[in-house]
């Protein structure tokens, strides 16, 4: 146990959002936070250890590179920082020309090691794919399918989560092939294990809800929904679902959501039924 001035790593992860093989691999490669020990080598984390995660997490959200971090830790000057994401997207775009499997294989690796997952997938990923899919070139199809393809792998592979803490995924509209995989890797960021439900409309959820024991139910808004959909479905929502995806926003701005939004998977972390489970 942490004293009240001290945190395990995993108290840490769920307090930042960000998962404990890249709190090592900050402290390890980059010297970014040095945590004290236990008597049996456990790793604990100040306050001020947690505070510099936030600070590290501002800058990279900012586009500077992980290795360039720690001299800017002291200095709120944020002038000439680059864009470190719109390189390293351009450095996948290039070995997925390639068709280079094993390297693209090993570079997604490295960058899911250094990154947390929803900056991995909002600064870095998604930018790769929206490039493959506009290549101009007549071998276009089998470079975006090949990398999509091993990415799909990889996030299953990553995906590994046991947690005490759990969710249902439900599909609502039109959505991508990749942004249920996403949203199983963000989650597990936050300690949080998730299935998926596949494509359902709610009253199919309702009507299997006494035979499910989730802690929380994520419906990932996609496309060709409208206001009549949501004002129809209110009733049949199980307590403690949230609406997510980026699609989501723009029901949220024409007034439609009837239900909690959440922006990203870590804004669930500071949600009271959340913090509860946590803490049992």
């Amino acid at each position: 146990m942490a004293s009240d001035s001290t945190f395990p790593i995993r108290e840490v992860s769920l307090k930042t959002g960000v998962n404990s093989v890249t709190l090592r691999a900050w402290e390890r490669r980059y010297g970014l936070i040095k945590p004290l020990r236990t008597e049996k080598g456990h790793r604990v984390y100040s306050e001020q250890d947690i505070a510099t995660i936030k600070k590290i997490l501002d800058w990279l959200d900012k586009g500077v590179s992980i290795g360039k971090v720690k001299p800017l830790l002291n200095n709120e000057s944020n002038e000439n920082v680059g864009s470190e994401w719109e390189r390293l997207s351009n450095d996948l775009l290039e070995t997925s020309q390639s068709l280079n499997f094993s390297s693209l294989e090993s570079q997604l690796k490295n960058l899911s090691t250094l990154y947390p997952s929803e900056l991995f997938v909002s600064k870095l990923i998604k930018p790769w794919l929206n490039s493959l899919s506009q290549l101009d070139r007549i071998d276009q199809p089998i470079i975006e399918q090949s990398s999509r393809q091993l990415l799909r792998k990889k996030l299953n592979r990553w995906t590994t989560v046991k947690s005490n803490i759990n969710s249902g995924l439900i599909q609502c509209g039109e959505t991508t092939d990749l942004d249920i995989e996403f949203l199983h890797y963000e989650l597990q960021d936050i300690d949080c294990q998730s299935y998926d439900l596949g494509h359902l409309e709610p009253l199919q959820l309702n009507l299997a809800r006494d035979r499910l024991s989730f802690n929380f139910y994520f419906a990932f808004l996609g496309s060709g929904l409208n206001a009549s959909w949501f004002q129809k479905n209110h009733s049949y929502w199980p307590e403690n679902t949230f609406f997510i995806g980026e699609v989501g926003k723009i029901y949220l701005q024409s007034g439609w959501l009837n239900r909690p939004y959440l922006k990203s998977t870590k804004a669930l972390l500071n949600h009271e039924t959340y913090s509860g489970l946590v803490q049992e």
